[in-house]
């Protein structure tokens, strides 16, 4: 009896190991397909970003070289336009001078970008002096605009007697207002409104020096209209 009940024992012990044993094997085959399983996803995923990095750099390679052939059109643009630009600035510096003829509005905003203030008010250039800028203003060059060089109107017409040092001047700053957002790539809001300004205007005086280049014989002095959309103001004292 003892005999029997301890081979009974016996065989329950060894069936228990054989339990373990099986539930081990299969716990360390659940292991082993979970790391299997997790390599594999690690690899993919890394597979996944090594192809999106890929994909993003070679889209910011794109994205730059289509930037610098953008840069390259404008830069060789603007090397064009200047080269007219460069030609046009030698005939107006051998021009003795010419009487430009537009709003009083008109003239404050072409001085202040070529010679740095203005106002529309003022009559000569001349420091302190009545109609004229505060003694302490300050030209970034002097327009040398004495008193009786603008003839103003009631209109609000004027006319401006301009030597060929200053119309090179008034072109240059025209030119850069109208085209220097060739070398800086964008426009912002400011730039919008300057080029809208500055653009006829820099094409008007344009117009005037290649009139004046085309004259055989030129008459120092030659009033142009700026606006030729307006008629011409009644001569003081009309």
């Amino acid at each position: 009896m003892i005999k029997s009940l301890l081979e009974q024992w016996k065989a329950g012990q060894e069936q228990k190991r054989a339990i373990e044993a099986e539930r081990w094997e299969q716990e360390k085959r659940w292991r082993e397909e979970d790391r299997a399983a997790r390599l594999e996803k690690e690899a993919e995923q890394a597979r996944l970003k090594a192809a999106q990095e890929k994909s993003g750099q070679e889209a910011r390679a794109e994205e730059e070289q289509s930037q610098k052939e953008k840069d390259k059109r404008s830069s060789d643009l603007y090397g064009q336009l200047y080269g007219v630009h460069h030609d046009l600035l030698n005939t107006a510096g051998t021009v003795s001078f010419v009487q430009l003829e537009c709003h009083e509005d008109t003239w404050s905003y072409i001085a202040r970008q070529a010679f740095g203030m203005w106002q529309p008010r003022w009559t000569t250039s001349v420091l302190g002096e009545a109609g004229g800028p505060p003694a302490d203003g300050k030209f970034t060059k002097d327009p040398n605009l004495s008193e009786g060089r603008i003839v103003k109107h009631s209109n609000g017409m004027q006319v401006i007697t301009v030597s060929g040092d200053n119309l090179t001047r008034i072109l240059e700053a025209l030119f850069d207002r109208t085209y220097d957002f060739l070398l800086a790539g964008s426009l912002n809001d400011k730039d919008h409104l300057h080029r809208a300004t500055s653009r006829p205007l820099y094409r008007r005086l344009k117009e005037i020096v290649q009139e004046v280049d085309q004259t055989d014989r030129y008459t120092p002095g030659r009033k142009f209209s700026i606006d030729v959309r307006v008629e011409a103001p009644a001569e003081a004292g009309e």
